[in-house]
């Protein structure tokens, strides 16, 4: 017998061979397909984990009240509300770790890393989070407040680091710059010699040539 979904589900097709030409089976059958047919139609309708992608804002607002998802807020972009559903259950079942702080910053903030105190040399039982997500001042807030509700009570957040990655073209060039200071003879004895020489940052090479001081005595 080939498959059948429950949305046009046929009893008649599941009666035994001796009962398929019953009439009182065939009736009842039929009747109890209009039955189930009108709630399997709306099946589609109700489904959730599988449609957390398509779910609007209020859908959203609707299923983390219903999973009591404390750490969601209904300030957030559709895309964040939709991340944060889908691993609640997650976080609930592993609340209190370093895994379930990270799900829930990456859910939020996009990119997110946690590092504990033995793994950067801090204070013993704290952790620091880096991420590269821009932070208003009411986020920021809000920020050490999912924190508390997800993370051990014995740890404590240290640090929050904010990085920022930008790319420039660097250029970069030589030049020479000498200065040649000859020997100053007295009584044909050499008494001074010296040569400077300088590298700087440019394009361009200066040398000065000053005479020999010839001194008599």
């Amino acid at each position: 017998m080939a498959g059948m979904k429950i949305s046009d589900l046929d009893f008649i097709r599941l009666l035994p061979a001796f009962m398929r030409d019953d009439e009182a089976a065939i009736a009842l059958s039929k009747a109890v397909n209009e039955l189930i047919g009108i709630p399997s139609r709306r099946i589609p309708t109700i489904r959730t984990w599988d449609e957390i992608d398509n779910l609007t804002e209020a859908e959203c607002d609707e299923m983390a009240w219903e999973l009591d998802v404390d750490w969601y807020d209904q300030s957030y972009s559709l895309q964040v509300k939709r991340n944060l559903i889908k691993n609640a259950l997650n976080v609930k079942r592993i609340a209190g770790t370093k895994e379930a702080v990270l799900n829930v910053l990456k859910g939020i903030l996009g990119k997110a890393q946690v590092e504990e105190w033995f793994q950067y040399n801090g204070t013993p039982y704290h952790f620091k989070v880096r991420t590269d997500a821009v932070l208003d001042e009411d986020m920021a807030t809000y920020f050490w407040e999912i924190i508390k509700k997800i993370k051990n009570v014995r740890s404590h957040i240290e640090v929050l680091e904010i990085e920022r990655h930008t790319e420039h073209t660097i250029f970069s060039g030589c030049g020479l710059f000498a200065v040649y200071h000859p020997a100053a003879i007295i009584d044909g004895y050499e008494t001074q010699a010296e040569t400077l020489q300088d590298i700087n940052t440019g394009v361009a090479g200066i040398t000065r040539h000053r005479p020999a001081a010839i001194l008599q005595s």
